[in-house]
């Protein structure tokens, strides 16, 4: 289907027409394809994705964080009496 653009007529209100495009036959299932240029493109993508997680892996085994925290540690948090 083909549509047409609105037209606003000075006085008048919005009108528009929609032309009907004449019957056509869809096209064969063997002429549709992604072609190359599809495969291409997923095929970036994959390596893409690939090269990401592997860069977030790196930075993460670097991340030096202590497995078991001291226990003996007093807590940091801000429990005690305000001054003021």
């Amino acid at each position: 289907m083909m549509f047409d653009a609105w037209v606003l007529a000075p006085g008048s209100e919005l009108t528009g027409t929609v032309a009907v495009a004449d019957e056509q036959e869809a096209p064969h299932p063997d002429d549709v394809v992604a072609g190359w240029s599809g495969f291409i493109v997923v095929v970036a993508l994959a390596v893409a994705t690939g090269l990401l997680i592997r860069s977030m892996h790196k930075r993460l085994r670097r991340i030096d964080f202590d497995e078991d925290p001291d226990q003996d540690e007093p807590d940091r948090g801000d429990d005690g009496p305000r001054p003021g």
